[in-house]
């Protein structure tokens, strides 16, 4: 990746902030004429959206700009970008008039609307102002020169990062939601599951600052009404959960803990959200591998909104699925959720991002006929990962008399800690042929009727 640096001293630049956190690239370098020279950023300036670079020692024939902070008469955008699909940077110099103006109605302000990464310069060549965003402040801070711009020292912003990383980490959890099963719908499929006969799922959990845990997945009245089990994984163990009720509009139902969690649960943002408008934001980027949470903060910034359910406000953003925004100090913005429909039904391409005020407001009015209504026979949690066999793992482990040639038995490779596996002392490898209940015929396992 390539972007235009500006030289404020022979050792020092800046550069547009491209949201790329230190783990993402090997090295980075200032390229000058032929040559390119080691360097390290140094400081970030977060409002305007640009990082201050620095190299070893002064580099020989760099010129530092030199600014003129008055504005006079007519002014030229000087522009470097490079070209998407070629890779070729191309430099262009055009007149420049400020045709819009922007105003933040939430605050007040003034913004002039400018391309990014551009020098205003006056007819004699002097620089008047640096543009890293589309918008310039209308203010006196127009006039600032970079080198008096000021910068959190780079060391200090990875500490601020890793430190609301980690308190995220605190409040968002792995929830694992289990059904009831239809007997007789189990005996008659067996290599596909449909969405409303699965036995089990997993969905991200979220601590809020109220005690309340919010789970959020899509599920229909049907699915709600299955479920009969819900558990909250937390430093290795599970941690028991009762459901409290169902969102009425989105994907997602509330439930308690019945063990103490930790974290202290996260705060919504209950202001006007358009007043992070061209404002650095940080977004959790939350994923989940089977039984893993991977939660990543990633800096980003609001530049667009749009008006959502029941008038709240919601930004827009790319990483849809995946993206909880929260302010600075660590206060949900928004986050990601599925909009039921008349027919109470989901369409999993139909995420929005949502403004987090909405739920309160869901909570609030819990959906009555949305609710576990599970009885008769449970599902049996044993507390393994498992791969199936088949014919060849059944020749290689011996075990093809006892399996159907495979057709039965599943080969453990975890054991949850806590869990009924742990008791009764099965390890890793060992090979799970069924379940025997007293006075009942045998209950094979084949990997497909039972996930765990």
């Amino acid at each position: 990746m390539r972007t235009p640096g500006y030289a404020i001293s022979p050792n020092e630049f800046v550069a547009s902030d491209t949201g790329l956190l230190p783990e993402w690239y090997s090295r980075l370098e200032i390229r000058f004429g032929d040559k390119t020279y080691p360097a390290e950023i140094v400081g970030r300036n977060l409002e305007r959206r640009s990082v201050l670079i620095r190299t070893e020692s002064p580099i020989p024939g760099i010129k530092p700009l030199q600014f003129m902070p008055e504005w006079k008469g007519k002014l030229f955008a000087f522009f470097s970008a490079e070209d998407a699909k070629d890779g070729i940077r191309r430099a262009g110099i055009s007149a420049y008039t400020p045709t819009s103006i922007e105003r933040q109605i939430s605050t007040e302000k003034l913004w002039l609307k400018t391309p990014p990464n551009t020098l205003l310069v006056n007819p004699s060549g002097n620089v008047v102002a640096l543009s890293m965003t589309d918008m310039l402040p209308l203010d006196d801070s127009l006039f600032i020169p970079p080198s008096e711009w000021p910068f959190i020292p780079e060391k200090e912003w990875e500490e601020q990062q890793r430190a609301l990383e980690d308190s995220l980490k605190g409040n968002f959890y792995v929830a694992t939601i289990r059904f009831s099963v239809d007997a007789k719908k189990q005996q008659r499929r067996r290599y596909r599951v449909s969405h409303e006969e699965r036995s089990e799922v997993d969905a991200v959990a979220m601590r809020l600052a109220d005690g309340n845990i919010f789970v959020s997945i899509p599920l229909s009245p049907v699915q709600t009404a299955r479920i009969n089990r819900i558990t909250i994984q937390s430093e290795g163990k599970n941690v028991e959960a009762e459901f409290v009720g169902s969102l009425p509009q989105f994907g997602g139902f509330v439930v308690s803990a019945k063990s103490p969690l930790p974290g202290k649960g996260i705060e919504i943002f209950m202001d006007d959200i358009t007043s992070f408008r061209k404002q650095p934001v940080q977004t959790a980027v939350i994923q989940l591998f089977g039984k893993q949470l991977n939660l990543q903060v990633i800096p980003e910034w609001l530049d667009y909104f749009e008006l959502g359910y029941h008038g709240f406000v919601a930004p827009e953003v790319a990483r849809k699925k995946m993206s909880y925004i929260f302010s600075k100090d660590g206060k949900l913005l928004a986050l990601p959720l599925f909009r039921r429909t008349l027919e109470n039904e989901y369409n999993p391409y139909e995420i929005k991002i949502v403004n987090a005020q909405v739920l309160p407001e869901e909570i609030q009015n819990f959906d009555a006929n949305n609710i576990p209504r599970a009885s008769g026979s449970e599902d049996a949690w044993l507390g393994i990962d498992f791969q199936k066999l088949d014919e060849d793992l059944a020749i290689a482990n011996q075990v093809s008399e006892f399996t159907d040639n495979g057709d039965r038995g599943l080969i453990v490779t975890r054991i949850y800690p806590d869990s009924p596996a742990e008791k009764i002392g099965l390890k890793i490898g060992d090979i799970v042929l069924g379940i025997q209940i007293p006075g009942q015929s045998p209950l094979f396992f084949d990997g497909y009727e039972y996930d765990q």
